[in-house]
């Protein structure tokens, strides 16, 4: 492959300005998200979950005043509650506006998400998602703001994609399944770090030119054709085999964002 000499740099004194991350899971995806933006780039995180009247567990930066990353439980798991505006995202968004001073025409909205067929069965409402939310800074057709980013067949292959190589070539059918092979393999959530993320990039782009795409960095002002791809498949792979190629997309955040760079041989 063609990737197996790119290289990827990290950069870690990028100022990013404010980012929210809405997320489906109450756990795992808010402690990667820790682990990358409050451990690895120092940036000050907020965490708002769902339970119970909206709450904040503020980390002050040590280096980046400016940046701040804030991320969000949906209302529910399932992911047809994003596919139209609805009442606690437009709650969400205001108390955001007014509490935290976000300006979202200048903020970047990123929508992490699994493709676990046991909670999220409505492959049409996928597909109009992936073709709306596409851009985490612009909206599409006055759409709704953002870049929907799914994990097969869920978050934890991004975590398998810090540790093992060609993690496209692994298969997993569900989250659940995914994680007892990271626990029996002891691959923990907790030692990603920065040298991991770097790899969990290059393994990203090994997984899309398994899927016949070329990344191109103009790619990330419009995601849609990839994420499209990508989807149609992996649905075709789930149809034959029962299981999905781990992958997740969490990576094109960290480069839509400028924090990792893709750089050429």
């Amino acid at each position: 492959m063609a990737c197996l000499n790119t290289r990827v740099s990290i950069h870690k004194d990028r100022k990013i300005g404010k980012v929210l991350f809405i997320v489906e899971g109450e756990r795992t995806e808010p402690y990667i998200l820790c682990r990358i933006f409050e451990k690895i780039f120092d940036y000050r995180y907020t965490r708002i979950s769902r339970q119970g009247k909206i709450t904040y567990d503020v980390v002050s930066s040590k280096r980046h005043d400016l940046s701040q990353v804030f991320v969000v439980n949906a209302a529910e798991s399932n992911i047809s509650y994003i596919a139209d505006g609805n009442e606690y995202l437009d709650n969400l968004f205001r108390m955001l506006i007014n509490d935290q001073g976000i300006d979202f025409e200048n903020a970047a909205i990123f929508y992490i998400w699994d493709r676990d067929r046991n909670s999220n069965v409505n492959t049409d409402v996928i597909k109009k998602l992936l073709s709306t939310l596409r851009n985490p800074r612009d909206s599409i057709d006055y759409e709704r703001q953002g870049l929907l980013l799914l994990s097969y067949p869920s978050i934890e292959a991004y975590t398998a994609s810090n540790f093992i190589s060609e993690t496209y070539s692994q298969e997993a059918a569900t989250g659940k399944e995914l994680k007892t092979i990271l626990n029996d393999n002891k691959i923990l959530q907790q030692n990603i770090s920065e040298d991991s993320i770097q790899m969990a990039t290059k393994e990203l782009l090994k997984a899309l030119k398994f899927f016949d795409i070329e990344f191109k960095e103009e790619m990330l002002d419009d995601m849609s054709d990839a994420n499209l791809t990508v989807f149609s498949k992996e649905e075709e792979i789930y149809n034959q085999t029962d299981t999905y190629r781990l992958l997740s997309m969490l990576s094109i955040a960290l480069l839509n964002l400028g924090l990792i760079e893709v750089i050429e041989p």
